[in-house]
């Protein structure tokens, strides 16, 4: 069964604020037990070794496989760019979606240095930004296509920086 981009991604949220909290709790019962953890690398080294910790070893698992496909996602994301930006020349390229605003800025961010990797040589220079309408962007893009097709003087009013006439 397939999830939503949305739902993986609220997922992977919730699920490192939960990991932290355990992570906490846990070193809690070791140190009661066992004395205090001195550094930062020691606990490091419980965490992957020590029996105690075994439990939480797959909730790390599974947020790893979490940010692999935030990775996989922002990859993908920077070839459909340069290959947009291959045929249509724009200035903007907006990221917006149904994420956790956390999300959206691993997604953007990773993209920005999956796009540094891509070979975008002869291509016009973009900008990438990130929407801020959620999980409406979508319905409300393709809904005003029609309407500034049909009813606008300026069909290039779209392709406009509005903070520049303002």
């Amino acid at each position: 069964m397939e999830k939503s981009p949305a739902f993986i991604a609220e997922l992977r949220t919730t699920l490192l604020d939960l990991h932290k909290s355990l992570m906490d709790a846990q070193r809690v019962r070791y140190e009661r037990e066992h004395g205090r953890i001195q550094t930062p690398n020691e606990f490091l080294g419980l965490l992957l070794e020590h029996p105690s910790f075994a439990w939480l070893r797959s909730l790390s698992a599974l947020i790893a496989q979490l940010d692999e496909w935030i990775e996989e996602v922002a990859t993908s994301v920077a070839y459909s760019i340069v290959a947009a930006i291959a045929v249509i020349d724009v200035e903007t390229v907006i990221i917006d979606g149904a994420f956790p605003v956390t999300v959206r800025h691993s997604i953007i961010e990773r993209t920005r240095a999956a796009l540094s990797r891509v070979n975008q040589q002869g291509l016009s220079g973009f900008k990438l930004v990130e929407g801020s309408i959620g999980n409406a962007a979508r319905a409300m893009g393709g809904a005003s296509l029609p309407l500034l097709a049909n009813f606008t003087q300026d069909r290039e009013v779209l392709f406009k920086d509005f903070e520049a006439t303002r």
